[in-house]
């Protein structure tokens, strides 16, 4: 059996390691030549995960079974066209793109009777300027079809001279022009991975969230949260895929949670990164990453019974400034000084240069690690800062201004 993988970068590793541990022959494609994948795939294939017709000759050429991608929304629309095309498993295009499109999704929200928040979506500032002025409170500010907390700001009230700097950090992470306003929805940050199979949750996880401002920096399993708490946000969820037609398949979302109110406020059609599937897996014992990968065959999933929960959590770094990364723990050692991390991915190593950690992509990597009765998770990731002995030398112009 042949799985072609859209990706080869860092965050494409675990579904081709997983792919070749089950036996299958994987072929990743990506326009990158030097990503780390392809040195793990049985061949690859040079062209971008964005090129339709591209992808769609490959695939054809080299005659796959099934095609998917792992924490890449740019690559998701790809995958729905080619499956469809080849009548392969997979997404319809209608349903990723309104997940994607965050306009899109929070129109579609607002239109079915979904939890939501007021927004205002456009072009230039001039164009939403009298709409914002129905927008009460903080705001964020989001490139419609961007991910990874890309050129997305807090701004404390809807009010030009704050929302236009905003606006423009946005655009330029957009690949359409197009920037979302929309009213900042209070309560608790929670993710979750799951599989979906005939409309119904049946594996995955929700997580507690932790963020630096607006940029994830980790996750804890399980979340504190209550069975009827995880009820209704379980309910929120597959009420949202429902109203997709998303019946089948992979799904990792982000919600807000403020008393019995739960917000989705974003869905994507496949699994999301920084290590959320693998802590699934270690707190539950459902391998989300095969599920996916069997769905893309065509082949029967397989639905494991949950055992006892296990208590794990994942913590996500970078440098506050931009510099160049000179040395780090190497991993034997990190564990050999944290016995409790039994995962570490690195996007970027010693001689790189690294940017100031203002979003997803510009991390360092991730560590993933149990979490022992007892221990708080603020006192087990400073033992982990402590223990990867991360030097940067900073930028020039930093330098001098420090």
């Amino acid at each position: 059996m042949q799985l072609m993988v859209l990706g080869a970068g860092v965050h494409q590793v675990p579904l081709i390691r997983k792919a070749r541990a089950i036996g299958l022959r994987v072929i990743t494609l990506d326009y990158l030549p030097d990503n780390v994948g392809h040195t793990m795939a049985s061949a690859s294939v040079n062209c971008s995960t964005t090129d339709f017709d591209g992808v769609l000759r490959a695939a054809q050429e080299m005659r796959v079974d099934g095609l998917m991608t792992f924490a890449s929304d740019v690559a998701t629309p790809t995958v729905a066209q080619v499956a469809t095309r080849l009548g392969l498993p997979g997404p319809k295009l209608e349903t990723v793109e309104t997940m994607l499109f965050k306009d899109r999704f929070r129109e579609h929200q607002r239109r079915h009777g979904l939890n939501s928040c007021n927004f205002v979506a456009g072009t230039t500032l001039t164009i939403v300027r009298e709409a914002c002025r129905a927008l009460t409170g903080r705001v964020v500010v989001k490139p419609v079809d961007a991910s990874g907390s890309r050129g997305i700001s807090l701004v404390h009230a809807p009010v030009e001279a704050l929302l236009r700097p905003a606006f423009e950090r946005a655009q330029a992470q957009s690949r359409s022009g197009r920037v979302c306003i929309e009213e900042w929805v209070p309560g608790i940050d929670l993710s979750g991975d799951f599989f979906l199979a005939g409309g119904k949750i049946v594996a995955g996880a929700i997580t507690q969230k932790f963020g630096d401002g607006m940029v994830p920096i980790g996750h804890l399993l399980p979340s504190n949260l209550l069975p009827d708490e995880q009820g209704l946000i379980l309910a929120e969820v597959h009420r949202t895929c429902q109203s997709l037609g998303y019946a089948d398949g992979p799904t990792d979302c982000d919600v807000r949670v403020a008393g019995d109110k739960v917000t989705v406020i974003e869905v994507n059609p496949r699994l999301g990164g920084n290590g959320i599937p693998q802590l699934v897996e270690r707190c539950t014992g459902s391998d989300l990453i095969e599920m996916a990968i069997r769905f893309a065959l065509g082949e029967q999933v397989q639905i494991a019974p949950s055992g006892p929960l296990r208590r794990c959590a994942s913590m996500v770094f970078g440098s506050p400034q931009g510099g160049t990364l000179e040395s780090l723990t190497p991993l034997d050692q990190l564990i050999a000084a944290v016995p409790e991390v039994f995962d570490v991915s690195l996007c970027r190593v010693p001689s790189q240069r690294v940017p100031a950690f203002s979003s997803s992509p510009d991390m360092i990597g991730y560590v993933l690690f149990d979490l022992p009765a007892g221990r708080s998770y603020e006192a087990m990731t400073a033992q982990i800062r402590a223990a990867l002995q991360i030097k940067i030398r900073p930028d020039e112009e930093d330098a001098l201004c420090s």
